[in-house]
């Protein structure tokens, strides 16, 4: 679920921000959130 989110758009900086948020347990469970992390990232 979390592959969706690490995609060919995101440079490595968001990538990276994505694994941290990963790794604090917080995990993206639904589009919403998805578009959430993305937004938060952007």
């Amino acid at each position: 679920m979390i592959m969706k989110i690490i995609e060919s758009t995101l440079d490595d900086y968001q990538r990276q921000m994505i694994w941290e948020y990963t790794n604090l347990g917080i995990s993206p469970m639904d589009k919403e959130d998805e578009e959430f992390v993305k937004n938060y990232l952007n």
